[in-house]
């Protein structure tokens, strides 16, 4: 019988063994399924923080660069609006200057194209060029229009006017220059931001 005992408890070693193996085993396939599992969630959990970091970086490179680019917009039209009221200062200066001679021709240019009874002011800085005779003389050749040279003057401005009671035709220099620099202002704003 001891043989017999001895046979049993080596079966039973055997089947324990077994057994043990096979639970080793599938153990182990459980513990790496778990450890895949874990690694699939850190994975999906890693790659979820980048795309939201890659995500929130975008978002911060396109808030400094519009940022960087509303700038340099404003620092191109800044330079445009400086580079131009400087040419137009300087035009405006030479309409300033002009003789006494062109200052009746731009009168006369400006009465081609009106008809009726006007009154000529002269503006205050230019009244030094003008010879009022010789300007009353030259407006009379005038065939549509009718002109009266009017003594007071345009204070302040350079140029002239000439006005009935109706209408009011500006070629005061300084108002000439503001407008034409206030269109290319805004030109300028229409071509950096669109229309």
């Amino acid at each position: 019988m001891t043989d017999s005992v001895k046979e049993l408890i080596r079966k039973i070693g055997e089947d324990a063994g077994r057994h043990a193996a096979e639970r080793y085993e599938q153990i182990k396939i459980e513990i790496d399924d778990e450890i895949n599992g874990e690694d699939s969630v850190y994975a999906e959990e890693t790659r979820k923080k980048r795309e939201s970091l890659v995500s929130h970086y975008n978002r911060e490179y396109a808030r400094i660069n519009e940022r960087v680019q509303n700038r340099l917009h404003q620092e191109i039209i800044a330079y445009q609006n400086a580079l131009i009221e400087e040419i137009f200062i300087s035009a405006l200066n030479k309409l300033k200057n002009i003789s006494g001679d062109a200052f009746i021709r731009m009168v006369l240019d400006a009465l081609k194209n009106v008809e009726g009874t006007f009154d000529l002011y002269i503006g205050e800085l230019s009244e030094n060029k003008i010879d009022r005779p010789r300007l009353a003389e030259a407006v009379k050749g005038l065939r549509s229009v009718i002109i009266r040279v009017m003594d007071e003057t345009v204070p302040r401005k350079s140029g002239f006017l000439f006005k009935d009671d109706r209408v009011e035709y500006d070629c005061l220099f300084e108002d000439l220059i503001d407008e034409k620099l206030n269109e290319q202002s805004a030109e300028i704003l229409r071509e950096v931001f669109g229309s």
